[in-house]
């Protein structure tokens, strides 16, 4: 279910190169923070020392944001909204906030009480840069099939901020909150990469001698023919010698 999720979310399927899944929601967490969207909370997740092959070369990143289980959409219609992070390591924590790709690491911060207008805003991150990639609300599904988001950074012109994230030792994050209860949705991020086309092989056209300042091009064999014959002009010299 979660293949055929994924596969149809995607939207592409190039012919030469790869797909690198993250599970997001799937990220390592600390004891009594479990993953849950809600009002109360926002989470940032992160993933520190990818890097694609070493053929290959960043094509397209995709969000993926499936509610699979109807008991999301309990508490009316709620909205997700996510940021792609520089990086989702806060230094004034003293705990680790990424991890090892596929899975990376979750963290749960808490909004500042008493401040209304914080949440409107969006997490604050001072630590980082964040770019906002998404901002969705989940309508009910009455035919019960799950709801999928899909962004694609590529169609919305982010793919160059990707790329400068990940340039810098290939760490990159998102920070993901919600007005409502969303629960436990499935999120993925997949990075699709294709193969570096290769160099085109340089052809190199025979040598021409020169004579003087004008270029004198030989036929191609001529000199075999030259030294053919200069051998059987010395034989018969030299039989004609012997006669003598």
């Amino acid at each position: 279910m979660i293949v055929a999720v994924l596969r149809a979310a995607i939207g592409a399927d190039p012919l030469s190169g790869a797909e690198h899944v993250f599970r997001v929601s799937d990220g390592v967490t600390d004891p009594g923070e479990p993953f849950e969207l809600t009002e109360r909370h926002f989470f940032t997740w992160g993933v520190r020392g990818f890097s694609p092959g070493p053929t290959e070369e960043l094509q397209d990143a995709v969000l993926i944001i499936s509610l699979p289980e109807k008991a999301g959409l309990r508490h009316g219609t709620p909205r997700i909204r996510v940021h792609l992070l520089d990086s989702a390591e806060n230094p004034a924590n003293g705990r680790p906030d990424e991890g090892l790709p596929p899975r990376g690491r979750l963290r749960r911060y808490e909004w500042p009480s008493g401040e209304p207008t914080v949440r409107l805003r969006g997490p604050y991150l001072p630590w980082t840069t964040q770019v906002e990639i998404l901002t969705e609300t989940f309508e009910d599904s009455a035919d019960g099939h799950p709801r999928v988001v899909r962004c694609s950074l590529g169609e919305r012109g982010l793919m160059e901020y990707f790329r400068t994230f990940l340039a810098n030792g290939g760490n990159f994050g998102l920070a993901m909150d919600a007005d409502g209860q969303v629960g436990r949705p499935l999120v993925r991020f997949v990075v699709i990469t294709r193969e570096r086309a290769p160099l085109p092989i340089r052809t190199w056209e025979r040598p021409v001698p020169r004579i003087g300042d004008h270029p004198v091009r030989m036929p191609d064999g001529g000199s075999t023919w030259v030294l053919l014959g200069l051998g059987l002009g010395g034989l018969g010299l030299w039989l004609w010698l012997r006669r003598r």
